[in-house]
């Protein structure tokens, strides 16, 4: 996809962290990060994604596209790598690229703070907390090795108590997997944005990756392949019009949905 989700938590992100420095460092504190998740697997690329309603909860199995999944348990390794690859399904002797699996797991918190997650996945993840989507790499991937653990960084506010992790992971042409640590920061989400970051700064830039939508010259398997993934993502790319007006993500979001024959918004 040609569109980066950047939702309002991250509007003014905190800066990456090492999440296995900051515990060792002792400025985070550690919780009982999931070792073990509850599966469904392995959902056909061609089928969208589910709304976020439907992971706020641990269900026992998932009902898609006209197919039943029951959620089975699966171990992460000792780095915190969840493998998925022997799930997935292999057409033409080859290793089949997007699929899709949604990991479960509980989470609880003894203080109320600030969530800081390293995490990497072979290829897409997007990752909800209690059904709110808190991070994406569906615009690009991971874009790194999927075993390096810090690839990617995100922070949520926690509250005390109980919670539920989603990571739902798409599958890449020769893997399939996701890793992750998770720690807390005794201290409220906006009160480390005003430490890290000067309220009254502007937003850098928008790094947004270059987007072309003259697509007339492309070969007819690059076209039909881009427009089949945008059609997946259909959701994805309404939400991104509606939540994000007047950025270059809803405007290249509204630019694929016209494409598709529905443009919504701009």
């Amino acid at each position: 996809m040609l569109v980066r989700v950047r939702p309002e938590c991250f509007e003014r992100p905190l800066p990456p962290l090492d999440v296995q420095a900051a515990l060792t460092e002792k400025t985070a504190l550690p919780l009982s990060w999931p070792k073990q998740w509850m599966v469904a697997a392995a959902v056909p690329g061609s089928v969208g994604l589910l709304p976020p309603d439907k992971l706020a909860s641990i269900p026992d199995k998932l009902d898609i596209g006209g197919q039943t999944y029951k959620l089975a348990a699966r171990d992460a390794d000792a780095q915190g790598n969840l493998e998925l690859k022997d799930l997935g399904a292999v057409r033409d002797g080859k290793f089949a690229s997007e699929q899709t699996a949604y990991c479960f797991a509980p989470l609880e918190a003894d203080r109320d703070g600030t969530l800081v997650v390293n995490c990497s996945g072979d290829w897409w993840m997007l990752w909800y907390l209690d059904g709110n989507l808190v991070y994406s790499t569906l615009a690009n991937g991971n874009g790194t090795n999927p075993k390096k653990l810090a690839a990617h960084s995100w922070s949520a506010a926690l509250t005390k108590g109980k919670h539920v992790l989603t990571a739902v992971v798409r599958s890449g042409s020769q893997g399939w997997s996701v890793m992750s640590l998770g720690a807390i920061i005794d201290k409220p989400i906006d009160e480390l944005r005003k430490e890290q970051i000067d309220p009254k700064a502007p937003l850098p830039p928008t790094k947004a990756a270059p987007v072309t939508f003259d697509l007339r010259d492309a070969p007819a398997a690059v076209l039909a392949a881009r427009l089949r993934s945008a059609r997946i993502r259909r959701a994805e790319l309404d939400k991104i019009v509606a939540s994000l007006p007047g950025t270059l993500e809803a405007a290249a979001a509204a630019r694929w949905l016209k494409l598709l024959g529905g443009a919504k918004g701009n």
